[in-house]
């Protein structure tokens, strides 16, 4: 098995992320126009880094995240660190 096959394996599906956060997989993609299910799951396999950056869009705009609180999460993950 090829380094990016193995990359896109451990990726979770668009169903499993939509599972997770308690939305459908069509609420989690209906914030973006030209996306569906089967896209996101082409992407995933092709680019696992775009993926990776267009779910975690997707994640942030299901919960309201604005770059202010994602930057305060960044520094609160951080200082988890540092406790433990």
């Amino acid at each position: 098995m090829n380094r990016k096959s193995s990359c896109f394996e451990q990726l979770p599906t668009p169903s499993k992320i939509a599972k997770r956060i308690n939305v459908s997989v069509n609420d989690l993609i209906s914030s973006i126009d030209n996306v569906s299910h089967s896209g996101l799951n082409n992407l995933r396999k092709a680019n696992p880094k775009k993926y990776r950056v267009v779910v975690l869009g997707l994640i942030s705009n299901a919960y309201d995240l604005d770059l202010n609180d994602l930057m305060a999460l960044k520094e609160k993950k951080e200082i988890l660190k540092k406790i433990s």
